[in-house]
């Protein structure tokens, strides 16, 4: 994987039958999450896109709710291989 080192462990869902995400497929499929991560990759290259990068000086206010900072933080790869995920099965042969 080519996930920053603060990103959380690459998750693969399979929404169709696992809607909650209680299942995570990557241990059992590596090859799709790298699949999945090149394919990100790709776009984030052809599109020139910003990513965004944690802020670890941020901390919470005192005493008040927050909405953002960390809580609302995802990883390139965690916010996108569920929108991959039906590029790369229909550009993927069945196996």
């Amino acid at each position: 994987m080519t996930t920053a080192p603060s990103s959380p462990t690459p998750g693969a869902d399979n929404l169709r039958d696992d809607i909650g995400e209680t299942h995570n497929l990557a241990p059992e499929m590596p090859h799709r999450v790298r699949a999945m991560d090149a394919l990100i990759d790709r776009h984030l290259m052809e599109t020139a896109a910003l990513v965004p990068r944690p802020n670890h000086a941020w901390s919470p206010p005192r005493g008040g709710r927050s909405l953002g900072g960390p809580a609302l933080a995802m990883s390139r790869s965690s916010m996108c291989h569920t929108c991959c995920a039906s590029t790369l099965a229909a550009a993927t042969p069945s196996s």
